[in-house]
Parts: structure tokens; sequence; C-alpha cells
């Protein structure tokens, strides 16, 4: 009695594999298929965004991909010009560090009092000075660099040169 209640738990435990083994392959074959559908539609809503991205909404309206391009080689452009420009202000800087230079040695030889000034003076000073030719005269005048330190102001040496 004992094997056949054996052979019938073998029996039960054998029907119920197979059983599992059924269910669990439809299973897997209906997840398949789900992941096949689902990759279809994927397939499908990305090839209609493309499509939506390359062509043109109406007809006097530019694709979106146009105006994506037509943004980007504006800002390109923009850049390569400030690119451009930014090298060109430094020639130019370059240029004008040289001039003043030259402005300030002429200057410095223009009289010993100057050489001295110009060799004591901050360099903002400096600069304020070579691009403002008023305060240029100002200072040859009190160095004396345009003749005598405070100048003649025209007086040939007759009549008063003072007043009472």
């Amino acid at each position: 009695m004992v094997s056949i209640g054996v052979a019938a738990l073998l029996l039960v435990q054998t029907a119920c594999a197979l059983i599992a083994f059924y269910i669990l392959s439809h299973w897997v074959e209906r997840k398949e298929q789900a992941v096949r559908d689902f990759i279809e539609v994927e397939k499908q809503n990305l090839a209609a965004d493309l499509h939506r991205l390359l062509e043109s909404p109406g007809p006097d309206q530019p694709s979106p991909l146009a105006v994506i391009t037509d943004q980007f080689a504006t800002m390109f452009a923009a850049r390569v010009w400030q690119q451009i420009e930014a090298r060109l202000r430094g020639a130019a800087g370059t240029v004008t560090r040289e001039e003043g230079k030259q402005t300030e040695a002429e200057m410095a030889a223009s009289s010993p009092l100057m050489a001295l000034a110009m060799a004591f003076l901050p360099k903002s000073i400096k600069r304020k000075m070579i691009v403002n030719p008023q305060m240029l005269g100002a200072l040859s005048n009190v160095m004396g660099a345009g003749g005598q330190p405070g100048g003649d102001h025209g007086n040939t040496g007759s009549g008063r040169k003072h007043r009472d």
C-alpha cells in the first residue's frame, strides 16, 4: 500500500510539474510578445518623432531641424566674431601700449624735471596724462618743459608786470 501511495504521490507531483512547466512557458511567450509589441510601438514612436523633426509642419514654415540648425549657426557665427574681435582688441591694445611708452619717453626727454615726474607718477595718472593733452600741457608748464616754470604769458619785459 505504501508503494501505491508513493506512486500516486509521484504521479500527482509529476502532473503538477508538467502543468507548471506548461503555464510557465505560456507566460514567458506572452511576456516575450509584450516586449516585442513594446519595441514595435517604440520604433513607430521614434519614426514619428524623427518625421516631425525633419518634415516641415506647414507650407511656409521651416522644419524644427532647420530652425535648430539656423540657431546653432547664428550662435556659432557670433562666437567666432567674439573671438576675432577679442584678437583685434588685443592687437590694438598692444599698439596703444607701445604708443603710450613712446609718448612717455618723449615727455621724459622734454626736460629733466619731467623725466623725474614720469619716474615717480603712478601708472593711472600717466595714462590719464597721455589720453588728456590738457593735463600733459599743464604738467609741462609746471615742470618747465615749455620754457620758464609757470610761463611768461606773453610779457616782453615792458610795461607793468604786476597790478596793485
